[in-house]
């Protein structure tokens, strides 16, 4: 029989809602501390999670669809990190999934803890306490990642920063979360008058919602970054003296870095996700269409 000696999370969703999950990744490498903390997840959100947390990852798709099929074909590797598990995480929205019996079938000796992610449908308190409350029958991990959740809101994830650039995200999963465009562009004209480097940063998303002449418009007042991959995306927050952006993944990694953050929130409630870490400022307006720039470059101008 393998020595149990790992720790896997499962995790599906998307980057804001990863990254949610980072207290809870933390806390269990200090409650194991020779244990190997695995995330089973997306390759790119796997990166990531290594990069920026130490922890080791594996891409979900390099043959973990098994596990989702009432056959459950695995490979050999997959057998046997899963027998290897001590303590299993499994992020599911599913209130009875199947995947749990699979999981207990393959290694019956894991402890496997099952946990719902937050979604917005009767959310009264914060996300991440959505997470922490599931865990209250776990006293030992329901302390630690209590502890964790302290320290990230006194000093962040711990990275090594080169602030010299101010970024300004644009965009968000869902457009009606999106402060105009317009007056992000009179935001970044009014910045420019602090001399440091400004660029943009813009997704696949932002890229295909934008025109050519709203390309030309954030061009005129700073550099256009696309990042690659969320590696690069974790290297540009690393080099933010202050981020500005919509209620989104990459705003939720550069409040857990420790970064300057200003969160632009609309229609979705902060109490429930403002972004997680200590330089988080959060200005709101319902509709967002309404939150002046007047108030978000007062801001602005308080951080710099």
């Amino acid at each position: 029989m393998l020595p149990r000696r790992n720790v896997l999370i499962f995790h599906s969703g998307a980057l804001g809602d990863f990254i949610l999950t980072w207290p809870l990744a933390v806390a269990l490498g200090r409650i194991y501390p020779q244990s190997r903390i695995f995330y089973i997840t997306s390759s790119q959100k796997g990166k990531l999670a290594e990069q920026a947390l130490g922890v080791e990852s594996v891409d979900v798709e390099s043959g973990w669809h098994g596990l989702y099929s009432d056959e459950i074909i695995l490979s050999p590797t997959e057998l046997k990190l899963l027998a290897s598990a001590h303590t299993i995480i499994l992020f599911t929205p599913r209130q009875a999934d199947p995947v749990v019996g699979r999981l207990l079938q393959l290694n019956p000796q894991t402890n496997l803890l099952p946990l719902r992610p937050p979604t917005g449908e009767n959310l009264t308190t914060p996300a991440v306490g959505f997470i922490l409350d599931q865990l209250a029958s776990n006293v030992v991990l329901h302390t630690a990642v209590r502890q964790i959740l302290r320290s990230i809101a006194e000093r962040g994830i711990a990275a090594r920063h080169q602030p010299r650039s101010i970024y300004l995200h644009p965009g968000s999963g869902g457009i009606g979360k999106c402060w105009p465009l317009e007056s992000f562009v009179e935001l970044a004209h009014r910045l420019r008058s602090e001399r440091l480097p400004l660029h943009w940063v813009i997704g696949e998303v932002e890229h295909e919602r934008l025109s050519p002449k709203d390309l030309n418009r954030l061009e005129a007042e700073g550099s256009i970054i696309e990042p690659a991959t969320l590696l690069d995306l974790h290297k540009h927050v690393l080099e933010s003296r202050l981020w500005i952006g919509n209620d989104s993944g990459p705003t939720h990694l550069a409040g857990m870095m420790g970064v300057p953050t200003i969160a632009l929130f609309g229609p979705t409630d902060p109490q429930i996700w403002k972004p997680l870490g200590p330089k988080v400022h959060v200005l709101r307006h319902e509709p967002i269409e309404h939150l002046a720039v007047d108030e978000v470059w007062s801001c602005c101008r308080a951080l710099l």
